[in-house]
């Protein structure tokens, strides 16, 4: 290899702990904050979780899931707002090729979604 050639390739990406060192904890202030954030992340988290787990009561979601979906509209015109989602999962479906990884994942989550809710 020529210095030219070295010269024109990019700089290796640090690794994780020295991007840590340099961007959350360069200062103490910063290491402080750091830590203190990640207690309120791990405290809010560890709350949520233990909520969703031990205490909420699921048992309305699971027996009345279109009562969710649609509230109180009336049950005759329940197509549209099949209709509505459908299309709305195709085009999502269709674009995913262009907007990439973050919408195709959306799609395939409402695609599935949709499939428990049919099976259901």
């Amino acid at each position: 290899m020529t210095t030219a050639e070295e010269e024109l390739r990019p700089p290796e990406p640090p690794g994780p702990l020295t991007w840590m060192r340099k961007n959350l904890f360069s200062s103490w202030f910063d290491g402080i904050l750091t830590i203190i954030g990640v207690l309120i992340i791990f405290f809010v988290v560890w709350t949520v979780g233990d909520w969703i787990i031990n205490q909420a009561n699921w048992a309305p979601v699971l027996n009345f899931p279109l009562l969710y979906l649609i509230g109180q509209y009336p049950r005759d015109q329940m197509w549209r707002v099949a209709l509505t989602l459908w299309t709305v999962s195709f085009l999502f479906g269709m674009s995913w090729g262009t907007w990439g990884k973050l919408l195709r994942t959306f799609a395939l989550a409402l695609g599935i979604f949709l499939g428990v809710l049919t099976l259901y």
